[in-house]
């Protein structure tokens, strides 16, 4: 009987060690599946980042979710704008942040030469004077950008008679563009002052780059 009992407890003591050994292979297994699987896993490309899709910053990307350059959800607004006047219009990358008061008067304002509202066309345009003010220093009627231009050009009378406004005969020497309707006289006095600035010095650009222009045919072509 102590022989069988002896027996029966080697038996024990070796199923109970093959039962360790054989959990410690599956486990020394499992690891080095783990560690191969993670090898063998392709490394991952460094993506670039992607530049912004000028289409989508003017509101007409025809690619949509589609493009493959990058649509921002925030888009900076125009300084110039803000300023009172940008060259480019509703063509501009920016965004043209009015109040919601000086947007419905904007939009309420007629000219008084074509009798159109002058914020009717709001599609971008090559035009660069479409959906624009044409601003007269000494008077408030409202005016087209393109309609008073074409009026002081081809109007009739004599020159002085197309320097003045053509409702009030009220004289201005010169046409200030706009982006929205200024209406307040010290409004008005500081944007034209501005104005008056810029385009001064866009002036002494183009002088510049005449000057510049001149001393390279010298150098090239004498």
């Amino acid at each position: 009987m102590a022989d069988s009992g002896q027996a029966q407890e080697g038996n024990f003591a070796t199923a109970a060690t093959a039962a360790v050994d054989g959990r410690t292979n599956r486990s020394t297994q499992t690891r080095n599946s783990t560690s191969t699987t993670t090898n063998s896993q392709p490394p991952v490309r460094e993506t670039r980042p992607q530049s912004p899709c000028r289409f989508s910053l003017r509101g007409r990307c025809r690619n949509g979710c589609r493009c493959s350059q990058f649509h921002a959800t925030t888009v900076p607004s125009c300084k110039h704008f803000q300023r009172g006047h940008c060259k480019v219009g509703q063509n501009c990358k920016c965004i043209h942040v009015l109040d919601s008061a000086q947007r419905e008067r904007d939009e309420e304002q007629e000219c008084s030469i074509c009798f159109e509202k002058v914020l009717a066309n709001n599609e971008p345009s090559d035009d660069a004077t479409t959906s624009k003010f044409g601003i007269l220093p000494n008077c408030n009627h409202c005016f087209c950008l393109s309609c008073i231009r074409k009026w002081r050009t081809t109007g009739g009378g004599a020159r002085a008679m197309r320097k003045t406004c053509p409702v009030c005969r009220t004289p201005s020497e010169f046409i200030v563009p706009s982006d929205h309707w200024i209406e307040d006289l010290e409004d008005k006095k500081k944007f034209i002052e501005n104005f008056k600035k810029v385009y001064q010095m866009e002036q002494r650009w183009r002088e510049m780059i005449t000057i510049i222009m001149a001393i390279w045919i010298k150098i090239f072509f004498w």
